[in-house]
């Protein structure tokens, strides 16, 4: 009988070599220097030939030939633990065979942690299911020896042939030493030190790396060099070739569609290591869709990854029109595509950055970004719209990563100076990049007045007649409210337009078919939105009317009229009153915004919008703010990462630490109840979630939600209309 290691047929040996060459490719796409690429390229090795030689044990086997069958609480790679200890592995390569499945037990916070084996063993000896999976594994000894020695064969290791054990003896060979930091209660100094763990902790990155994409039959790309593909068509602008030529950390600014992007892969071309990663970090789902498109674009589908809550559903909407690709093909291809992203496998990331905290605050796959973040480039673009509290999180672990050869550019049309100096302050060697008026190439772009910004008192519903009598001149015309409601009543009056209504209360199919009506050849003359139009969505209107805001958002509502600069200045009017009576941003930033903005120099200039920045963020951040940013900033995971480092272990879920997630609930409008069930029996569950509707998780909603416990959905009894979204203050629907 030979031994298997997958109920598909695949055998222990076909697999065991194919995790071995993955191992090695992987090594070899480490960003690391050449002494640590030889050492880990022996370690890893072993690490990928023994991780599976207990699943030779008779029940396992038996469960493989038995589709179906399980092999109860069991776990081979207890039994592979064990004999790699007799066969001379290191503790830190058999730590890394223990826990290639599962975590240790206890988590980060624990304060009783045991490895894996140990729930098995229950510190009771040779007895229980200890015991019956050594007898297990002496069962097929004489099959277990022909595939060692074919085994020993592909390591060029015949030596080890004689030192097949008969007989499994006791213990792993590791101790819970493997469980702690440097320092216990009493800040006494442990006796494993912090290098050693790092390198259980990246042995065991590769290892379950090298297991899955083997697994998967997918096999490691090569990592890329960025300067071998071209950044841009176009001639360089000055700022753009001081990117390329600084060869350190940056703050960019520069206005909205000038070429920043292009700058920053510019300067990430030149500051890339041998191996080194790309993380290019955005603060929306939509921006972040975006990016991912035009990065495929310059680099390669191939080579660039996608990383946030709903990338799996985004990846579905590119090839679930594919005609080689059925809907059920699609939908696993796009699964794994979006799992890739989380592994060891994409040159280039596009993600939020949730998913780098990830590293900082011990998440799932945190010791993938251990290793990957080594010598990376990573960009934050637009910063300033992250709350204080992730901006903490980011400064901190920015400063963490900097030890490990990490360099950073942090980008913005409007970053208010508080910020660029706590940048400088925690991270030192940073230079700032901005458009230089002696140059003809940047002053070009300096020279454009692309707006002429009026403050209206009032707000928007009382003044509906200045927006009536800009449809009927045939403007395009771009509405941006600051609540849904408020965008939701201002579609009914001005239904009569045919306008398009975009705004978060939209499930992701209807709002992705919005986007490309918005952004398509024959856009709609009139829009109108909530925030969700300040990101990423290429569009260019003529004429806008906005509710106020502070100047950072509303610089990037700006962005929307007269985008490129092309057409004379063109109007916006902003309006000192919103609608509704709650208050969504800062009563004081946005105030002061408004007074400013009354005594702006018409058209304004890209240098009015950086000056009124800093006016309105003079005082940085006080009060709750201040407080929010000082607990990411301390955070101690990140601070005392040495200190608390303990490989196997990881947080269920980061988002808890991070944002208030009770707040949000995704609802299933009662209307497409009966579709949603069908897609799910289909198992179609990538459209049947196209249907949910994120929402506030507020009273009013709460009375009008019931919980579906057949199908694990909240059921919303709320009106939903395709051209208005979920109308939470409306009537309950007819199809109740």
């Amino acid at each position: 009988m030979e031994l298997l290691a997958k109920s598909n047929g695949e055998t222990l040996l076909q697999h065991t070599q194919k995790c071995i060459e993955f191992g090695n490719l992987i090594v070899d796409g480490l960003p690391v220097d050449e002494e640590k690429r030889r050492l880990y390229s022996e370690l890893v090795a072993f690490c990928c030939a023994f991780h599976d030689l207990g699943k030779a044990c008779s029940g396992f086997q038996e469960a493989l030939r038995n589709e179906g069958q399980r092999w109860g609480r069991k776990r081979h790679e207890i039994i592979s633990a064990y004999l790699s200890s007799q066969l001379g592995l290191s503790e830190e390569q058999i730590f890394a065979i223990i826990t290639h499945h599962r975590d240790i037990i206890g988590g980060v916070a624990s304060n009783k942690k045991v490895l894996p084996y140990e729930q098995i063993c229950q510190d009771d000896g040779d007895t229980g299911l200890l015991k019956e999976m050594k007898k297990e594994f002496a069962e097929n000894l004489p099959e277990f020896k022909v595939f060692f020695q074919q085994l020993c064969l592909l390591l060029d290791r015949t030596n080890l042939i004689p030192n097949i054990p008969e007989v499994l003896g006791e213990g792993i060979g590791i101790s819970d030493s493997w469980l702690i930091g440097d320092e216990d209660a009493y800040g006494q100094k442990r006796v494993l030190p912090v290098e050693r763990r790092k390198m259980a902790a990246e042995l065991r990155a590769i290892l379950k790396a090298a297991d899955h994409l083997s697994s998967g039959d997918i096999k490691p790309i090569q990592q890329i060099k960025l300067n071998q593909f071209q950044i841009s068509c176009y001639k360089q602008r000055g700022f753009q070739k001081r990117c390329e030529d600084t060869q350190q950390s940056i703050i960019l600014k520069a206005p909205t569609g000038s070429g920043k992007t292009e700058a920053l892969l510019y300067w990430s071309k030149a500051n890339q290591s041998r191996n080194g990663r790309l993380f290019y970090i955005l603060p929306y789902q939509a921006s972040i869709n975006a990016m991912y498109n035009r990065l495929s674009g310059i680099f390669g589908h191939t080579n660039v990854g996608i990383l946030h809550s709903n990338s799996i559903a985004y990846l579905y909407e590119l090839q679930k029109d594919v005609a080689e690709l059925t809907k059920q093909e699609a939908q696993k291809l796009s699964k794994v595509k979006a799992q890739l992203a989380r592994e060891m496998y994409y040159p280039i990331r596009v993600c939020t950055p949730h998913q780098l905290l990830r590293l900082g605050l011990k998440g799932k796959g945190w010791e993938y970004l251990f290793l990957e973040t080594q010598n990376a480039c990573i960009v934050f673009d637009e910063i300033h719209t992250f709350e204080p509290r992730i901006v903490g999180f980011i400064v901190s672990l920015a400063r963490f990563l900097k030890k490990s050869g990490c360099k950073f550019a942090f980008a913005s049309a409007t970053l208010p100076r508080f910020l660029e100096e706590i940048i400088i302050e925690h991270l030192k060697e940073v230079d700032i990049i901005t458009l230089n008026k002696k140059d003809m190439s940047d002053r070009e772009v300096l020279s454009k007045a692309r707006h002429r910004v009026t403050v209206r008192d009032g707000n928007i519903v009382d003044n509906l007649e200045l927006v009536v009598n800009e449809v009927n001149k045939g403007k395009k015309v771009l509405i941006i409210a600051n609540h849904v409601k408020t965008a939701q009543h201002l579609y009914s009056l001005l239904e009569g337009f045919k306008p398009c209504l975009l705004h978060g209360r939209f499930n992701r199919l209807d709002r992705v078919q919005k986007e490309q009506k918005i952004t398509g050849n024959n856009p709609p003359k009139v829009v109108i939105a909530t925030q969700v139009i300040e990101v990423s969505l290429d569009i260019d209107y003529e004429v806008m009317f906005t509710e106020p805001a502070p100047i950072d958002a509303l610089a990037q509502r700006f962005g929307r009229v007269n985008r490129k600069g092309e057409r004379k200045p063109e109007n916006i009017t902003v309006f000192n009153e919103q609608v509704s009576i709650h208050k969504l941003y800062d009563e004081e930033r946005v105030k002061r915004t408004v007074n400013l903005l009354e005594n702006v120099n018409n058209p304004m200039s890209e240098d009015d919008l950086v000056k009124i920045t800093d006016e309105v963020y003079r005082e940085g951040y006080v009060g709750e703010e201040l407080k929010e940013f000082r607990n990411g900033f301390e955070f101690e995971d990140i601070n005392f990462f040495d200190k608390n480092f303990v490989a196997g272990t990881s947080r269920d879920w980061v988002e808890d630490i991070i944002t208030r997630t009770d707040q949000n609930i995704e609802v299933l409008p009662i209307e497409y109840h009966s579709q949603y069930t069908d897609k799910m029996d289909e198992g179609l569950w990538i459209e049947a979630n196209s249907l949910l509707v994120p929402c506030k998780h507020t009273y009013k909603l709460k009375q009008a939600v019931r919980f579906d416990e057949k199908h694990k959905v909240y059921v919303a009894n709320c009106q939903y209309d395709r051209n208005i979204g979920l109308n939470i203050d409306g009537k309950p629907s007819n199809f109740l």
